[in-house]
C-alpha cells in the first residue's frame, strides 16, 4: 500500500477529483457534502491517532473529491442575469460582438455573440454573412436551448457557457474589426484558404478536405457524415485527440525518415501541430486535443511512456477545473481523452501483435494507434450514437497512412490557388486523386451490409465492467513484464 502511495498516489487523487465532478454532475443531493466531509474528518483523526499512512491517503483523496463536488456545484449555480428575459416571447434589443468564427451549415449560420458578460447563440439565415469581430444590434426573443428526445441541446451548449439562443432575430451590423487583431488575421487567412480550396476541388472531395484541414464540418452532408460513421473514419474529419495524435505519429515517422534525430523530430512535430491548430482557428476542442497529443509526445521524448497516464490525468483535471461541464456534456472531450489514453496504454501491444500480419512498420504503427483508440472509445460511441463500425481496421489501413500527404498537398494546393485558380487546380490533381480514393473507400465501405452494427439504449452501467476488464488486463500484462525483467 505504501508503495502504491509513493508511485501512484497522484493518479488516485486526480481520479478522486474527477469522480467528485462526476458525482455532482449526476446527483442533486447535498448529502454528499456531509458524507465526504465526515470521511475527511474521520480519516484525519484516525491518521493522527494511529499514524497509519493509508488513512492520510484516503483523507487526501476524499479532499480532492470534495473539491470536485464544490467546483461543479459552483458552475451549476452560477448567477445568470438573462434568465428573467428568456422564454417570455418579449422582444429585446441587445448589442454585442461576434465572439468566434461563424459556423456555416447547409441552410443556416450560427453566430456566437458576446453581450456584456453573457454568450448568446444566434441562429440566422445563410445570408447576409457576418464575421468575427462584427458589432451587431440584435432584436428578437431570447430562448432557452431546446431539449430533444435523443439529444440534450441545452446541456451541449451549457458546456461552453451558452445559456441563451435567439432564433432568426433582426440583425444590424454596427461596425467591424472589434475583435482581437491576431485572431482576426488568422481567421482572415483561414477564410482565404477556404475560398481557394472550394475553387480548386469539387464536392464531396472539397468538403472532406475542408473538414480535415480547416475543421469545417458544417458543409458536409448528413449522408457523408453517416458514411464516415459506418466506416469508422469520422475521426479523419474531426479535430479530436485521436486525429491529432495520429497526425503527430505520422509527422514523427516522416521526420525521422527524412533523417532527423528523434529529439529534432519531436520539436518539429510540436511546431507543426501548433501551426495546424492555429490555422484552423484554435477552437477550444482543438486546443484541448493538441494538449493531450502533445503530452503523449512529451512522454515519448522523455523516454518514460509510463508517465503518459499521469500527464493525461493531470491535464484532464486542469481542464475540468476550468470547465467541469466537459466531463459529462462534451462527447468530444470524452472521446479525445479516451482515444489518447488508449493509444498511450495499448498501442505498443497492438504493434507487437500485428507484426506477423503487417511487415511495414509505419503502417503497423498507424493501425495499432487506431485500434487502441477504438478499444477505449467504443462504449462512448455506442452510448451516444448507438452504432459502431465493424470494418474500422480495414478502412483505417486503407486511409490513415495517406493523411499526412493529403494535408500537405491540400495546404500547398490551396496556397497555389491563391495565386491562380488554374495553377492551383492543375497542381492539385494528385490531391484530387488521393481524395477520390478516400471517398471511394468511404462509399464502398458504407455500402457493405456488415459495415456497422446498431445497438440502441446502451446503459452507462456497462462501462464499469468494460473498463474494469481493461484495467485488469493491463495490470496482468505489467506484472508479466516485470517478471520477465527480473529474470
Amino acid at each position: 500500500m505504501l508503495q502504491m502511495e509513493r508511485t501512484d498516489g497522484a493518479i488516485w487523487w486526480l481520479l478522486a477529483y474527477i469522480a467528485g465532478v462526476a458525482m455532482r454532475s449526476f446527483t442533486q443531493s447535498p448529502l454528499m457534502y456531509w458524507v465526504l466531509s465526515l470521511i475527511v474528518a474521520c480519516t484525519i483523526a484516525a491518521h493522527i491517532a494511529s499514524h497509519k499512512k493509508w488513512y492520510g491517503f484516503i483523507a487526501i483523496a476524499s479532499f480532492f473529491a470534495l473539491i470536485g463536488i464544490v467546483r461543479m456545484e459552483y458552475v451549476l449555480n452560477k448567477p445568470d442575469a438573462l434568465s428573467t428575459l428568456r422564454d417570455t416571447e418579449e422582444t429585446v434589443t441587445v448589442t454585442g460582438v461576434v465572439l468566434r468564427e461563424p459556423e456555416i451549415r447547409e441552410r443556416t449560420t450560427q453566430l456566437l455573440m458576446k453581450y456584456e458578460d453573457h454568450k448568446i447563440l444566434l441562429q440566422l439565415p445563410r445570408f447576409p454573412q457576418y464575421k468575427y469581430g462584427d458589432k451587431l444590434l440584435v432584436k428578437g426573443a431570447m430562448q432557452t436551448p431546446d431539449v430533444f428526445a435523443d439529444f440534450n441541446y441545452k446541456n451541449f451548449l451549457q458546456k461552453d457557457g451558452i445559456f441563451t439562443v435567439m432564433k432568426f432575430p433582426e440583425v444590424t451590423r454596427i461596425s467591424e474589426n472589434n475583435g482581437n487583431v491576431i485572431v482576426s488575421y488568422i481567421l482572415s487567412a483561414k477564410n482565404k484558404l477556404r475560398t481557394s480550396l472550394y475553387k480548386i476541388l469539387p464536392a464531396p472531395q472539397s468538403d472532406i478536405l475542408a473538414a480535415m484541414m480547416l475543421g469545417d464540418q458544417g458543409k458536409m452532408s448528413g449522408d457523408l457524415k453517416q458514411q464516415l460513421n459506418k466506416t469508422g473514419l469520422r475521426h479523419i474529419t474531426a479535430i479530436s485527440g485521436m486525429h491529432i495524435t495520429i497526425l503527430a505519429g505520422l509527422l514523427m515517422f516522416a521526420l525521422i525518415g527524412m533523417g532527423l534525430w528523434k529529439g529534432q523530430a519531436f520539436y518539429a512535430a510540436i511546431c507543426i501541430l501548433l501551426l495546424y491548430i492555429i490555422m484552423i482557428g484554435a477552437p477550444p476542442s482543438a486546443v484541448r486535443a493538441g494538449i493531450m497529443a502533445g503530452l503523449l509526445l512529451v512522454a515519448e521524448k522523455m523516454g518514460r511512456p509510463a508517465n503518459t497516464t499521469r500527464f493525461l490525468l493531470f491535464a484532464a483535471a486542469v481542464m475540468l477545473f476550468v470547465n467541469p461541464f466537459l466531463l459529462t456534456r462534451d462527447v468530444g472531450f470524452q472521446l479525445s481523452f479516451l482515444a489518447v489514453l488508449g493509444i498511450a496504454q495499448l498501442s505498443e501491444s497492438f504493434f507487437m501483435w500485428s507484426s506477423p500480419l503487417l511487415p511495414w512498420q509505419t503502417l503497423r504503427r498507424m493501425v495499432a494507434m487506431t485500434l487502441s483508440a477504438q478499444v477505449y472509445t467504443m462504449p462512448i460511441l455506442l452510448y451516444n450514437f448507438g452504432s459502431i463500425s465493424l470494418i474500422t481496421p480495414l478502412t483505417n489501413i486503407l486511409v490513415v497512412p495517406l493523411l499526412g500527404m493529403v494535408l500537405l498537398a491540400g495546404f500547398l494546393g490551396t496556397v497555389f490557388g491563391l495565386v491562380s485558380n488554374m495553377l492551383g487546380t492543375v497542381l492539385s490533381f494528385p490531391l484530387y486523386v488521393l481524395l477520390l480514393y478516400i471517398t471511394t473507400v468511404i462509399d464502398t465501405g458504407a455500402r457493405l451490409p456488415f459495415s456497422s452494427i446498431s445497438i440502441q439504449n446502451v446503459s452507462w452501467l456497462w462501462f464499469i465492467p468494460y473498463y474494469l476488464l481493461i484495467v485488469l488486463l493491463l495490470q496482468k500484462q505489467r506484472r508479466a513484464h516485470w517478471q520477465v525483467q527480473r529474470m
